[in-house]
């Protein structure tokens, strides 16, 4: 009688947003600005460090910037794991807009704030001086493919750590969404998203989508 072949191992990944940031707080563009953690952050970062502690996850992915580095670095404490950079990961870069609330940019680019928030294929629009959604798309798309390679059929869990847009996008990619509207997942700071990518061609499966409850009270 024939073998029959055995399913390749599936990959977890557990997608993490950052913690809340110090321009988080301030409601200003940050992109990749590098801002650290705020009081509260460090301590949604430290609970999910310990949610994930048990989980036998082999390495981390971050974006370098030190928001994401610092969400990530509880979590290789309590698991062992690596965090290696990628800097693919990071959030799309806003250019001129950085550092400006969001008033400050309608007032100096009313056209681009228009545009960026009327339109749901507003993926084409850069921000001055900076990125657009296609850009962000297109690197994250190239990112996960690269872990996918990597890690698919061989690696049982990994963690992936970065900003609103990159997870948002990484999402999209890997739950095969559409790419020609930008994601509207509403993450949390500090939420876990948990799938199962079975095959890189197919949506993967999704265990849990931004859960927060492992912070519980922490802002």
């Amino acid at each position: 009688m024939a073998k029959t072949a055995e399913a390749p191992l599936p990959l977890r990944i557990y997608l993490i947003r950052h913690a809340e940031s110090v321009g988080n707080v301030g409601q200003i563009v940050t992109g990749q600005s590098d801002l650290p953690l705020s009081d509260v952050g460090r301590e949604q970062a430290r609970r999910t460090g310990l949610a994930l502690a048990n989980r036998p996850i082999e390495v981390i992915y971050a974006s370098p910037l030190a928001r994401v580095w610092d969400t990530a670095l509880p979590i290789s404490q309590t698991t062992g794991a690596p965090i290696v950079a990628l800097d693919d990961l990071r959030e799309m870069n806003c250019g001129l807009a950085e550092g400006l609330t969001w008033a400050e940019v309608e007032e100096r680019w009313p056209d681009f704030a228009r545009r960026y928030t009327s339109e749901d294929n507003a993926i084409a629009v850069a921000w001055p001086g900076g990125e657009s959604g296609l850009d962000l798309r297109d690197r994250i798309g190239r990112a996960i493919r690269q872990i996918l390679d990597e890690h698919l059929g061989t690696t049982p869990e990994i963690a992936l750590v970065g900003h609103a847009g990159s997870i948002a996008w990484s999402l999209q990619h890997l739950l095969k969404k559409p790419m020609d509207i930008r994601p509207h997942f509403g993450l949390k700071n500090c939420s876990i998203s948990e799938l199962l990518v079975h095959h890189p061609a197919e949506p993967a499966e999704v265990i849990r989508f931004n859960d927060v409850s492992h912070l519980d009270d922490a802002g």
